[in-house]
């Protein structure tokens, strides 16, 4: 909720220029827009809030340039944050398709505050009979669900590509709980195949903000 402009004591009417009125100054008789909790309380809530949403600690001091600032290090940070690089293999589950392992895994992500962006590579190498892989990435920060079963790809809050060596694949959906890529392809593999997948996608957290 918000107080807003308009309901302050004391301010110029609205107009083409301020469509919620201007505060005034007080030339000494009262008149002016006073500065209290009324006026400036949202205010302050404003800036508090934006640095517990980045878990920021006031330090007490004022800002400037020498000291650093707080508020505007908070609000970088909330709306595009710093990429984060991982080769964790245990992420990515072959293990519905019997004779798959993963050989080698490397992912690139970052979250602005609605979205995460997520670029990866995957080696693959596969002996057995010929098969339709299909392929389970657990990402980080749940997936905002429009629909009970997912959504698909090429809807609003799901974009991106994914290549592959030899075969085409599909970026099928994210998978409950929120937090699976799923990639499949119409296409068979044959044994002793390797196969290099690189992909990057956007979806929509299910909570927005940073963590």
């Amino acid at each position: 909720m918000a107080i807003g402009q308009r309901n302050y004591p004391n301010i110029s009417p609205p107009d083409g220029d301020y469509p919620d009125g201007r505060i005034k100054d007080n030339p000494g008789d009262g008149s002016g827009t006073p500065i209290n909790q009324l006026t400036n309380g949202d205010i302050q809530e404003f800036f508090a809030k934006l640095l517990r949403l980045q878990g920021v600690a006031p330090s007490g001091n004022p800002e400037n340039e020498y000291s650093g600032h707080q508020y505007i290090d908070a609000l970088t940070a909330l709306l595009d944050s710093e990429w984060t690089q991982s080769t964790d293999k245990t992420v990515v589950d072959v293990s519905a398709i019997y004779g798959m392992t993963v050989d080698s895994f490397y992912c690139n992500y970052k979250q602005t505050y609605r979205d995460i962006i997520y670029q990866f590579e995957i080696v693959v190498s596969y002996s057995g009979s010929p098969v339709a892989p299909v392929i389970l990435i657990t990402v980080p920060y749940a997936a905002k669900q429009i629909a009970s079963s997912g959504f698909s790809y090429g809807s609003c809050s799901l974009n991106g590509a994914v290549t592959a060596t030899s075969f085409p694949l599909i970026l099928s959906n994210i998978n409950t709980p929120a937090n699976k890529i799923e990639i499949q392809s119409s296409h068979t593999i044959t044994t002793d195949s390797s196969i290099n997948i690189t992909g990057e996608i956007r979806y929509e957290k299910a909570t927005p903000g940073h963590s």
